[in-house]
């Protein structure tokens, strides 16, 4: 996942989506998760974030987002969306410059 929200913000977003198809909404509910985070700290304390209307979006979202994440990974483990990626190769290619080698 980590990759693959890098390869996203790099903006090689079809090297991305065909590592992980649920990056861009991980990646949507990362951020509304750290608005309503920030928003709820400005207002005195991080503890009520679900009682905003902006938390409980954030918290359904990222709900949806990490659901639909392991149920990718759930189906590339029996080989759709062209099975599982491998540990340290990127779809883009490193000689092409997008990432690096861990």
């Amino acid at each position: 996942m980590t990759r693959a929200v890098e390869l996203l913000v790099r903006g090689h977003f079809h090297e991305s989506l065909q590592m992980q198809p649920a990056a861009l909404p991980v990646l949507a509910a990362l951020v509304l998760l750290i608005g309503a985070t920030v928003g709820s700290a400005l207002d005195g304390s991080t503890i009520v974030v679900h009682r905003r209307p902006l938390g409980r979006v954030a918290i359904a979202c990222a709900l949806f987002a990490y659901t639909l994440m392991c149920a990718v990974w759930a189906v590339r483990a029996f080989g759709a969306f062209g099975g599982p990626v491998a540990v340290g190769v990127s779809p883009g290619g490193w000689d092409r410059g997008i990432g690096r080698p861990w």
